[in-house]
């Protein structure tokens, strides 16, 4: 893996991992709402995707 180029696959792999995660809050520990932050956090990782995507694909 070149290290010089940017992967957008890692943050879409951690959001899934949070909406996942938040799917499984809201569904058995609804009263947390702890699912509210890892909704918000899998949020933040697909718009630095979408950046990463947008600078790779306008850079050249």
């Amino acid at each position: 893996m070149d290290r010089s180029r940017p992967y957008p696959i890692w943050p879409f792999l951690l959001s899934v991992i949070f909406c996942f995660r938040g799917y499984m809050e809201w569904k058995y520990i609804r009263e947390s709402r702890r699912h509210q932050v890892s909704f918000l956090l899998a949020a933040a990782s697909l718009t630095f995707t979408g950046l990463m995507i947008f600078i790779l694909l306008f850079r050249y």
